[in-house]
Parts: C-alpha cells; structure tokens; sequence
C-alpha cells in the first residue's frame, strides 16, 4: 500500500468507532487522545471458518505492538444484543507527530484496513 493510500485510510479510520451505532467503547475514556484510535472487528461469534482463521492471525502477529509502552493496540472483545460477542483490535492511527503508527501500517499492508471498515 502506498504512503498516500495509508494516509487517506487513516483519515477515514481514526475515530471510526464515533460512527458505530448503538456502540459505546468504554476504553475511549482511558485515552489521552480517543480520537487518534480505530477498532476493526475481526470476527464474532457466528463467523465463519475463514473469517475467524484470518482474524486468529491478527491477533498472533498483534504481540509487538501490545508489549510497546504506552501500547498502541489492545484486543478486544465487545459484546452485542443480537450477535453475541465481536472480537476486535483498536490500534493507534496517528501518532504524537501525525504520522501513521507501525500497527496501523501492519493492519493496512495486511489489507485489514480500508475506507470499507469505516462505518
């Protein structure tokens, strides 16, 4: 993915959780700056084999970026009325300098993030 196509995903990204409906993230409040995180939902409990095989994945490779201080990604897992659980990731989109984080980065090359994961 090219530098111009991770910055119009982090744009369109960060603060992609004010867009959800009927969603509260309770983790927004321990934030310094809520506004610079996304969450993708990777799988929940209904998805299918594929699907929950590539969100496994993702979060096999999230360590790195768990174990960074102060961390810039942390998994989740979120509960609804009607489909159970999701389970997902919220990572860290621009840093302190305005540049994309390395997670975010990761996620993009991945494919995992894209202007379809927005709302």
């Amino acid at each position: 993915m090219t530098e111009p196509a991770i910055k119009l995903c982090a744009d369109s990204m960060a603060g992609n959780w004010k867009r959800f409906p009927s969603f509260a993230w309770l983790r927004a409040s321990e934030l310094e700056h809520p506004e610079r995180w996304a969450i993708l939902h990777l799988y929940s409990r209904d998805s299918d084999t594929k699907t929950r095989r590539r969100g496994e994945q993702v979060e096999r490779a999230m360590p790195p970026f768990l174990d960074s201080n102060p961390p810039t990604c942390y998994l989740e897992r979120h509960r609804h009325w009607a489909w159970g659980w999701v389970q997902g990731v919220s990572v860290l989109v621009w840093n302190e300098e305005g540049r994309p984080t390395p997670v975010f980065r990761d996620l993009c090359e991945r494919g995992l993030f894209g202007p379809e994961e927005s709302l």
